[in-house]
């Protein structure tokens, strides 16, 4: 069966992510694996929480996995008072392993059969730190499946509509058929939205423009509505959008040198993102 992979910071146990993560896999249908990697030096953890140290790796791995084994616990708890009685659960399975966390990420995918990443932030928007968190890019860019970044306090039930920022990208019409099957799982509305750039050579985008709608008549999904912003100022735009549209959470596909990332990541954009408390789910270009 297909797992989340929940990137988790045992040093300080966080249940609003956890508890998310089981939420999701009981509408997905799929497992919960815990995953940590700890070393014997100080690091920038997963939920941004403090750094800890404790003596060899000896002591840090039985730290890890006596810290992943409650919070697993928790879980299971958690799961088994939201579906009572004679009936499927997902399983929670917890992991750690020593070392950098790009190559332990990239084994991890190797091995198992994973549906979604999913970590956390505690102080940051999930859309700002997609585009500036130092761990959050190391894990997208080694990642090969979706991952979800959520913000603290996050309820999939205030989900009603999701934003999809497209380019009309080819490779984007793989994402927005993933989005669809989520979307019907989750009962949330599909919303694409094009960042129309004033350079953008208007021949050329009409002719992708009509390749892209010509195959997304392929996607079976009722809901699924699109329009454009046009200007340089992306962040403003998305911000009244978001708030006029009832938006609940914001999803793209990652290309490092696409127009909409260097457009995201100008100055001004930066400190608009920081009021737009939503999460973001992330698909990767070159997503299995």
């Amino acid at each position: 069966m297909k797992k989340i992979l929940v990137l988790t910071d045992p040093s300080k146990n966080a249940p609003d992510l956890t508890q998310a993560a089981a939420k999701l896999a009981i509408e997905l249908h799929c497992d919960v694996l815990l995953f940590s990697v700890y070393q014997s030096l100080p690091i920038n953890t997963f939920y941004e929480a403090s750094s800890w140290i404790n003596g060899n790796d000896a002591s840090w791995q039985q730290e890890s996995k006596d810290k992943l084994s409650v919070i697993a616990f928790e879980l299971r708890a958690f799961i088994l008072l939201s579906l009572p009685g004679e009936r499927w659960r997902p399983e929670v399975t917890f992991h750690c392993e020593a070392g950098d966390l790009s190559d332990n990420l990239k084994n991890v995918l190797e091995s198992e059969d994973i549906e979604m990443i999913m970590m956390g932030t505690s102080k940051q928007s999930g859309f700002k730190h997609f585009l500036f968190g130092k761990n959050t890019n190391l894990v997208i860019s080694n990642a090969k499946r979706p991952v979800l970044i959520l913000p603290g306090k996050f309820e999939f039930k205030d989900v009603q509509k999701v934003l999809f920022a497209t380019d009309f990208n080819l490779s984007d019409l793989r994402a927005v058929n993933l989005l669809a099957k989520y979307a019907e799982a989750l009962h949330f509305d599909l919303e694409l939205v094009h960042v129309n750039d004033i350079e953008d050579k208007e021949s050329e985008e009409n002719v992708s423009k009509q390749v892209f709608f010509n195959m997304l008549e392929d996607i079976n999904h009722p809901n699924l509505t699109h329009l454009e912003i046009h200007g340089k100022n992306v962040g403003q735009s998305l911000k009244r959008l978001c708030s006029r549209q009832g938006i609940g959470m914001l999803a793209l596909l990652h290309h490092q040198d696409a127009l909409l990332i260097r457009m995201l990541k100008s100055s001004t954009t930066k400190n608009i993102l920081e009021q737009i408390n939503l999460p973001v789910i992330v698909f990767p270009s070159k997503m299995k």
